[in-house]
């Protein structure tokens, strides 16, 4: 199985934080496997994480971003 890894990035793209990786059978996994993240970031914290972004790739090419956003 591929494996993925997560970053989040701010809107100014000046701090960003690796948030781990995981191995999962194919990208559209990747993508609910952040969607599910996001959730839970977003569960208490909503406005620290306001115009911020996910990044999603695999072998270092970026499979999608995706706005941390409910």
């Amino acid at each position: 199985m591929p494996i993925y890894s997560y970053s989040i990035r701010n809107a100014d793209d000046n701090h960003r934080e690796e948030t781990g990786t995981v191995a999962l059978p194919c990208d559209a996994a990747a993508r609910e496997f952040a969607d599910a993240v996001i959730r839970d970031m977003l569960c208490d914290n909503t406005a620290d994480y306001f115009g911020w972004m996910m990044v999603v790739a695999k072998d270092e090419l970026e499979v999608c971003t995706l706005a941390l956003s409910i």
